[in-house]
């Protein structure tokens, strides 16, 4: 049973090239990825932009931004499969726009029963023995703040054969407090066209979302879960 967090946050990133001012509430309708209530909300809302360079699109349940270069949405409730199906729904409406990567981003605001426990897990992940004997005036302290570590898809002595990489970022919660940590996973996929197939990239892109969107999920929880278990474990 994997630890539970206390707020679970997602969002999916596309970098490519976009033209943010076709992205509105009509035209989402009207290709049946958001309901006529989703639609009206949309319009409602004082955050609604369109425009040439920037497009703000928000509901109660997702914001979608549209920038020249990059296409993102990010969960404002509860996490659910819908996220990755509207954005998945958008990239295949555009098949051939150029897309260089996508980002899957799954994160969990943690609660530690005890403040000790809290400062042993940013004791672990980030020994302050070092930062001790560098800052020696006194009074002061060394805290982790934010901690960001690669893991590829090769050997450390490898030459590099691709762009993909996971990110964990650990930070003191903001949203959870006091003794919260917050975690996040990032999937990050570059995006390659096979020169002889007629697949654009945002096809390419939305298909590598509905494939690896659960499964990222799924591995976010697991190493998480472990994470927290093994600092808090460690003498």
């Amino acid at each position: 049973m994997h630890r539970k967090p206390e707020i679970v946050d997602a969002s999916i990133v596309t970098l490519g090239t976009f033209a943010p001012s076709m992205f509105t509430p009509d035209w989402l309708e009207e290709n049946e990825l958001i309901g006529s209530e989703d639609c009206a909300a949309i319009k409602e809302s004082s955050t609604l932009v369109i425009s040439q360079s920037l497009t703000v699109l928000e509901s109660e349940s997702f914001r979608l931004e549209i920038l020249a270069n990059r296409l993102a949405i990010t969960s404002k409730d509860v996490v659910t499969p819908a996220l990755r199906d509207l954005i998945a729904g958008l990239l295949f409406l555009v098949p051939k726009s150029p897309v260089s990567a996508v980002g899957i981003n799954c994160s969990g605001h943690y609660k530690l029963e005890r403040t000790d426990d809290y400062h042993k897990i940013g004791d672990i992940f980030a020994p302050k023995d070092i930062w001790n004997k560098v800052f020696t005036e006194r009074p002061s302290s060394a805290g982790l703040l934010d901690l960001t570590i690669g893991i590829f898809p090769f050997g450390r002595e490898d030459t590099p054969t691709t762009g993909d990489v996971k990110k964990v970022s650990l930070q003191p919660s903001t949203k959870v407090t006091p003794n919260g940590v917050f975690l996040n996973l990032n999937n990050h996929r570059v995006i390659v066209r096979e020169k002889k197939k007629s697949t654009g990239e945002a096809e390419l892109a939305a298909q590598l979302i509905q494939k690896e969107w659960q499964s990222t999920m799924d591995e976010s929880w697991d190493v998480f879960d472990k994470l927290i278990s093994a600092a808090l474990m460690t003498r």
